[in-house]
């Protein structure tokens, strides 16, 4: 779905908005940085790693998910006038 959607041109404001969401929901998560510890050698099955790993995963799927509803919705001519989504 997302190759058909890459085939045409779109306004780079929802590609920024899409950034900028995503790194607001990351940025604002408790101890994200712990996710970056997930393919270090001192990772010996930690929680808390695996944990935030799952967050991010999720906050980018969501983001991406939203990014192909505003395309589309584009597509279709509904126009919602939010380009930046913070939630």
């Amino acid at each position: 779905m997302l190759s058909l959607l890459m085939k045409k041109e779109y306004e780079s404001e929802q590609f920024y908005a899409f950034l900028v969401d995503a790194s607001y929901k990351i940025l604002k998560t408790k101890n994200v940085y712990k996710a970056f510890y997930k393919d270090d050698d001192f990772h010996y099955n930690d929680i808390e790693i695996d944990l935030n790993y799952e967050i991010i995963r999720k906050i980018l799927i969501n983001c991406l998910t939203s990014l192909i509803s505003r395309i589309e919705d584009k597509i279709k001519g509904v126009d919602k006038k939010e380009p930046f989504p913070f939630s």
